[in-house]
């Protein structure tokens, strides 16, 4: 039984909005991760900055966060960072690839709810909002697509490189490093085929 236009534009337009919920909590949660990498790529460069003296602040603040008083070496914290970062990243590809593939769901949507109405009425989030995309915005777009994940290989190549260089009592570390270093790479360069080959 095929349902009637007013119940069939009520369907629509409540899966309309939910969809648009989604999105926006979407977005939030893509912005904290965001803010996150750059946390940790900033703690990164302080380690390739001050080697030594990174060490002693990010220990006094693990213990001072976190209660820890007993001994932590600084290449376990280093490996943890790392850890974090590869998380981080991975969570970020992931949201971010959510996000566009509910982007794509709300314009069919949107393409349903059109015939209902006429003029700008749900065309927010597509047409309307593509006929006049501003420059400024495509030039946002490509520092999150393109410059964000290519810096982001940049950094974690210096860091990998910096730590190759330092005296170290144990290979585990530094391998255990390079392995989330490798990862990491692998995560930003599929994510980057998918931007270069989505439809």
């Amino acid at each position: 039984m095929n349902p009637s236009d007013d119940k069939k534009l009520e369907l629509l337009y409540g899966h309309y909005c939910d969809t648009f919920s989604i999105i926006q909590s979407l977005v939030k949660t893509r912005d904290r991760f965001f803010i996150a990498i750059l946390v940790l790529l900033a703690v990164m460069a302080f380690q390739i900055a001050l080697p030594t003296e990174s060490g002693g602040v990010i220990l006094e603040f693990v213990r001072a966060k976190l209660g820890v008083h007993g001994t932590v070496s600084t290449s376990f914290l280093a490996s943890v960072i790392w850890a974090a970062l590869l998380f981080v990243v991975v969570r970020y590809f992931q949201v971010a690839v959510s996000l566009e593939r509910q982007y794509r769901y709300i314009h069919q949507l949107e393409a349903e709810l059109s015939p209902f109405y006429s003029g700008v009425p749900f065309t927010r989030e597509g047409a309307f909002y593509l006929a006049a995309y501003p420059w400024f915005s495509a030039a946002v777009a490509r520092l999150y697509t393109w410059v964000f994940p290519a810096s982001l290989v940049f950094a974690a190549s210096l860091k990998i490189v910096s730590e190759f260089r330092l005296p170290r009592a144990s290979p585990l570390p530094i391998a255990t490093d390079a392995v989330i270093y490798v990862l990491l790479v692998a995560a930003t360069v599929l994510y980057s085929v998918h931007v270069l080959f989505k439809k």
